[in-house]
């Protein structure tokens, strides 16, 4: 969610959010059908709202490496607010670089 309003405050206007869960993004695309977890889903839809347009994609998790290496990363180290705008981790350049030209690389 979070990352959501980052990005809205960034003046971001266009937004894709992948998502490798099956059942999170079931939940996304048809919120009406998950009354546990309702009060989450309809802040996120608030805040989708707020963009131009706003896409939900499931995308199985290997696809973007990258993001889950990030997300691991977050929650791992508790880094609960973004630091990939103080430039990010310190492995992220060269796992970006690796992943561009065609190579796996770890975090």
């Amino acid at each position: 969610m979070w990352s959501l309003e980052a990005l809205r405050d960034l003046h971001i206007t266009k937004v894709i959010l992948e998502v490798s869960s099956v059942e999170a993004w079931k939940a996304l695309i048809s919120p009406e059908k998950f009354p546990n977890v309702s009060y989450v889903l309809s802040r996120l839809r608030r805040i989708a709202n707020d963009f131009e347009h706003f896409q939900v994609l499931l995308s199985p998790p290997d696809i973007n490496s990258v993001a889950l290496s990030i997300s691991l990363s977050v929650t791992k180290d508790r880094r609960y607010q973004s630091y990939l705008a103080r430039g990010g981790p310190s492995w992220l350049s060269s796992y970006l670089r690796s992943e561009a030209s065609g190579g796996s690389s770890a975090s």
